[in-house]
Order: structure tokens, then sequence, then C-alpha cells
């Protein structure tokens, strides 16, 4: 679709970095990253200075690199990761993917963090960039944080997202197909005391 002029993101989290790694790659690449239910601040890399996402020079997304870069803002939740050595030995990762950040896990080992493909509108972040604004669930831990710079963090992010998603042209055929397609058709329950989200939908 992007090939075709046809604007198309995709942005993966978590699990969804790992898959977009393997998507590019064609094998499975994951080594053991302790990192769960912990905080980091990230280690910018140099590529960031060259990123859609970073790459700006403007003074908002200075701030968001200054709050990335020193505080504990990006929820980790996962027990995989890929190395920047693997990430780097790889040819069509290195080919495909700028490297953005890494962080070192619990036990030291370096892990890339985030990830934006040179040629598409392709993003990944291994920590999870919404869980600032919408999960408070105690079993999360304290070191989920909800401070001012770790929503700023989030909206910064989403809305990024969204702004690559409205040059998109797709649109529904007609405004009866579009509502049956919203969220809002479906009831949101409160899943706190049984999961680790606050609320869930159910289809």
């Amino acid at each position: 679709a992007n090939n075709a002029d046809d604007p198309f993101p995709i942005w993966g989290t978590c699990m969804g970095f790992q898959l977009l790694t393997y998507l590019t790659s064609g094998e499975n690449l994951l080594t053991d990253t302790n990192s769960t239910l912990v905080s980091y601040p990230l280690y910018f890399q140099q590529a960031y200075k060259t990123s859609k996402l970073f790459g700006s020079g403007s003074a908002e997304t200075g701030d968001i690199i200054n709050i990335l870069s020193k505080e504990n803002v990006t929820f980790n939740a996962h027990f995989y990761g890929i190395t920047p050595k693997t990430f780097n030995n790889n040819t069509k990762l290195r080919t495909f993917y700028r490297m953005l950040t890494t962080n070192y896990d619990d036990n030291g080992k370096e892990f890339v963090s985030m990830i934006e493909a040179f040629k598409y509108p392709f993003y990944g972040a291994q920590w999870h960039p919404e869980k600032n604004n919408f999960e408070f669930v105690a079993k999360l831990g304290p070191n989920l944080h909800h401070s001012a710079d770790a929503i700023k963090v989030t909206l910064y992010m989403a809305q990024f997202f969204v702004n690559e998603a409205r040059k998109s042209s797709h649109k529904f055929k007609n405004a009866t197909e579009e509502a049956a397609a919203l969220i809002y058709n479906f009831p949101v329950v409160y899943t706190a005391g049984n999961t680790s989200y606050e609320q869930c939908y159910f289809f």
C-alpha cells in the first residue's frame, strides 16, 4: 500500500514490536530480557536525530526527548527482547529500521526499545506508551508512573501516530457502515479485579 502512495502506518507495542522484528527478519531473534513491571528512561541512539518520531527539532519534541532520557516514564512488561548486537548483525533489520533507543533490563542486558522504518511509516516500542494515562491497577506496581511528564509522553506518541494515520485516504463507504464499526457499539467492562487492565472490551 505504501509503495502505491497509499499511506498505511503501523505501530507495534511490546509483543507487537517483537512481531515487527520477526516479520522483517523472517526469524525469531529474541532473547531473554527481564523487564517486567518496571519503568526506565530511554538511551537515545544517533539515528533518532534523523527520525520522523524525534527528529523534528521542535521545542515540543525536545521536551519529550528530555523527559524520556531522564525520567522513568516508559513502562516495560516483557520477558523477551532483541539486543543491539543481534539487530545490527541482521542485514534485514538494520537496513529496514533505524534503532532509535535502547534500554538495559534488570540484569544489565541491553535491548532495543524503539525502532522506526527508514522508508515506511512503521514504528515499534518495546515499552508501553499507552499505560501512563489509562492503567491504575495495583498489581502493575508502583513503577507505572502517572506524572504530568509521563502523561505528556503518552499524548505525544498518540498524537504522532494519529497524524500519520490522517495521511491515509481510507474511509467507510457511508455513514451507516462507519457507525457500525465504532467501538461505542460495545460495552466497556471494569476488569481491574481480574486482569492487569482497568477496562476491557469483549467482542
